[in-house]
């Protein structure tokens, strides 16, 4: 695999790393209901109004946020933070992939139109990171 030639630190730098298989025929095909692109285009749009309000006109995105930043937008319940703390000691992460979770995570919380990060917001952005990658052959 051709990740696998790039240096960890590299990768560390990525926000959103996803391994991606083809799809099958029959999911192409499959005429489920399925969100359409003009409603996730609403969704982001939408994320993008929110930071834009959270931020005045400093930062833009999520992805500018500073330490002091994540700190003040990025506030996690107890059992969130002991439930993140737990999963960052056992996939063994960065501090720079702590940070980019978080970021991801409040994105993620942005996009499902939520004032708090939840669990389901740091366990997707942390699927977002490639973590197969820490399991090199």
């Amino acid at each position: 695999m051709y990740f696998q030639k790039i240096a960890g630190p590299v990768v560390d730098r990525i926000d959103i790393e996803v391994l991606v298989n083809r799809v099958p025929y029959r999911d192409l095909m499959d005429k489920g209901m399925y969100e359409s692109s003009e409603r996730i285009k609403e969704r982001v749009l939408g994320a993008r109004e929110v930071q834009r309000k959270r931020f005045g006109t400093g930062l833009k995105f999520n992805s500018g946020m500073g330490q002091k930043e994540v700190q003040d937008y990025c506030a996690l319940s107890d059992a969130d933070e002991i439930f993140f703390e737990n999963a960052i000691k056992k996939l063994n992460l960065t501090a720079r992939s702590f940070f980019k979770i978080l970021k991801v995570a409040r994105t993620i919380a942005d996009l499902d139109e939520s004032l708090h990060i939840g669990k389901k917001h740091i366990l997707e952005a942390i699927s977002y990171k490639n973590l197969y990658r820490n399991y090199r052959v």
